[in-house]
Order: structure tokens, then sequence, then C-alpha cells
């Protein structure tokens, strides 16, 4: 996991935490928790939110978190995180 993505790993390990299962969030509240603009490919390719762990990919954070993606809202630039079955 790179640092960009460290503050969102920290964030779903805590929500986890509090026994959250769910959270539907935008792109922007990321932001806002990471310090930083997502990169292009995030508001432009659904890929980006996908379930696919590789290194280096702000999927790994949530992975790793123990969370999946679901109901990308592309448009709207929603998601929803909930824990990995």
């Amino acid at each position: 996991m790179t640092e960009k993505y460290k503050p969102l790993y920290d964030y779903l390990v805590k929500k986890r935490q509090e026994g959250c299962t769910s959270w539907h969030t935008s792109f922007a509240e990321i932001e806002s928790i990471i310090g930083a603009s997502l990169p292009p490919s995030a508001r432009k390719w659904p890929l980006f939110w996908s379930n696919l762990r590789q290194e280096k990919r702000a999927s790994t954070a949530w992975f790793l978190a123990g969370w999946e993606t679901a109901n990308l809202d592309m448009g709207g630039e929603k998601v929803q995180f909930r824990v990995a079955r």
C-alpha cells in the first residue's frame, strides 16, 4: 500500500472496530481523508474502484482493512464500502 492511501486504510480499520459494516461515501470525502486528490482514473474508469488487489493501488488499502467496494456511482462520484465476505 502506498503512503497516499494509508489514511484511508486507517479510517476503514477504525470504522470496522466501531462495528460499522457498510459505509456510503463520496469521492470528495475520500480525498478529504487521504489529504490529496484522487487520480483522474478514479473519476474516469470503474476499474479504479474494483476489488482487485494490486500493489500500489488504492484497492490495497481497503483490501487490507477487510473491506470491498460495491454500488459504485461514477456519475454521482459515490461508492459504498462493505466488510468483505
